[in-house]
């Protein structure tokens, strides 16, 4: 999952070799941090925002844009719902490292969902766009740590029979 504040700025001064270049890190509220715990912790999020633009052909299309939309996220799936209907679903798995969260002005933000699939979104304000971020971070992170640890043990247990 790859989440952007902006594009990096690079120092006039040589490297250390620590890294010359910095991403701004968002200051996040403690109550909409918390709030985001309460979403992951429940297993599934429901997250309010607006459709402003598609850039693909959606299994249905909404009667206009902008329009109310809702993100759905479960421990496996995403999915975008556009005045109640379902325009998009995926398994997270399948579409990581193409899912991608790249914040814009104010309440704005790009939730790119594969290659060449992407839709423009505003939140109510910048506190909801960030709990979308940070929500989207959050099960993403665990579907690809679970999906990490078991290629790992797959691979040991193929380590194993080799070595009988």
């Amino acid at each position: 999952f790859f989440f952007q504040a902006e594009d990096g700025i690079r120092d006039a001064q040589e490297s250390r070799g620590l890294g010359d270049v910095y991403k701004r890190q968002v200051q996040l509220d403690p109550k909409m941090e918390e709030k985001a715990r309460e979403i992951f912790e429940k297993g599934t999020a429901e997250l309010e925002a607006r459709l402003e633009k598609i850039n693909f052909d959606p299994v249905e299309k909404p009667e206009e844009l902008p329009c109310k939309a809702m993100i759905k996220i479960t421990q496996k799936t995403l999915s975008l719902l556009a005045e109640g209907k379902q325009i998009y679903k995926c398994t997270i798995s399948d579409k990581y490292p193409h899912l991608k969260f790249i914040r814009r002005s104010n309440n704005a933000f790009e939730l790119h969902l594969g290659e060449s699939q992407y839709v423009n979104m505003s939140a109510k304000d910048s506190l909801a766009r960030d709990l979308i971020s940070v929500s989207l971070q959050m099960f993403i992170g665990q579907i690809m740590a679970e999906s990490d640890g078991g290629s790992e043990s797959e691979s040991q247990s193929e380590q194993d029979k080799n070595q009988d």
